[in-house]
């Protein structure tokens, strides 16, 4: 998932899991559906998520094209 709520920008690597496939924003405490990112509050809100594969020779996760970061 990406970095930032996309409601007021707090850092999600503070998020906790709750429920099943739940993350929560430390901040608001908005919900997010971990598979595709929708608010569970009902707000309107998406978190901007990733695919992940786990395959017998790593984990890859997709990004855009041109990487995840900018200046790359």
């Amino acid at each position: 998932m990406r970095y930032t709520c996309p409601h007021a920008g707090a850092p999600m690597m503070d998020a906790y899991i709750a429920g099943v496939c739940q993350v929560v924003c430390p901040v608001h405490q908005l919900k997010f559906n971990l598979k595709n990112g929708r608010d569970a509050n009902g707000e309107g809100y998406t978190l901007k998520t990733y695919p992940v594969e786990v395959r017998p020779d790593g984990v890859f996760v997709g990004f855009e094209e041109g990487g995840l970061f900018k200046w790359f």
